[in-house]
């Protein structure tokens, strides 16, 4: 999520061609249309608020709200990914995801994001 913030901070628009070279190193060969759809059924409204409770109830730092960069992720992949798609590899794409929350924030945060 770093590189998604630091690219939304510059202004990177989420449809132009420096985010989707962004989607290519994140991403690489992944199919990009399963990323999107295990993205979209993770994201709800209050789940960044709920990962701050148990955070709290647990005693722990809250990791940092990510919401914004996950839309522009959202928007991003939207944009590069083909409207038909099928569901091949999404536990792979599953792990992809899960893989870079925990190489950005912690191992702890990817086990609990439900993708």
């Amino acid at each position: 999520m770093q590189r998604v913030a630091e690219a939304r901070k510059r202004g990177v628009a989420p449809e132009g061609p420096e985010a989707a070279d962004l989607l290519s190193e994140l991403f690489g060969d992944a199919d990009r249309a399963a990323v999107l759809r295990s993205l979209e059924a993770g994201i709800e409204a209050r789940a960044e608020r709920y990962r701050t409770l148990v955070a709290r109830v647990r005693g722990q730092d809250a990791s940092p709200d990510a919401t914004e960069e996950l839309e522009w992720l959202q928007r991003a992949l939207r944009t590069a990914t083909p409207v038909c798609c099928g569901a091949e590899d999404a536990q792979e794409v599953c792990a992809a995801i899960r893989g870079k929350i925990a190489e950005l924030y912690s191992q702890d945060l990817a086990d609990k994001v439900r993708i």
